[in-house]
Formats: C-alpha cells, structure tokens, sequence
C-alpha cells in the first residue's frame, strides 16, 4: 500500500490522540467487484466507519462505469451501505 493511502489525523480531547485514516482505492467497475469490496471493508473497519459513513464513502470512491451503476439502482437501495453492496 503506497504512503498516500494512509494519512494522520490528531484529535484534541484533553489528550492527544493520533488515528490513520486508510484510504480506499477508486473503483471503475474494470476488476473485480469482491476484490474492492473486501479492500473497501478493511478501510472501512480500520476507520472505524459506521454504516452511514461506510455508505457515503463507497459512493466517493465509485468511477466510470461503476458510478453509474450507482445510478441505476432503486432509491431503497441507495439508502443504506448494506442495500448498495447486495
């Protein structure tokens, strides 16, 4: 993973405290769909995102033909994470 995937965020709380955030890859539909997926949910857990996080990054990292894809779903699947990556 290249050092751009990862970058540092310091949160003042009375202590400092220091979390990377991991980025995930672009996905343009040309490599496997379970291939992203599973990078995706090991982003997403390491940021500790919670299902409505999770969704609107997911729709941020969609390109080409995959964002259309996004697009051609109905309005109940784009609501929640679960339904766009069932």
């Amino acid at each position: 993973m290249s050092s751009n995937s990862y970058s540092r965020n310091v949160m003042e709380d009375g202590n400092k405290k220091s979390h990377y955030n991991m980025k995930p890859q672009t996905f343009d539909g040309k490599e496997p769909v379970h291939s992203f997926l599973a990078h995706f949910q090991v982003c997403a857990n390491f940021n500790r995102l919670d299902e409505a996080d999770r969704k609107h990054w997911l729709q941020r990292c969609l390109k080409g033909r995959a964002q259309q894809m996004l697009w051609d779903l109905s309005p109940d699947q784009t609501l929640t994470y679960a339904g766009m990556v069932v």
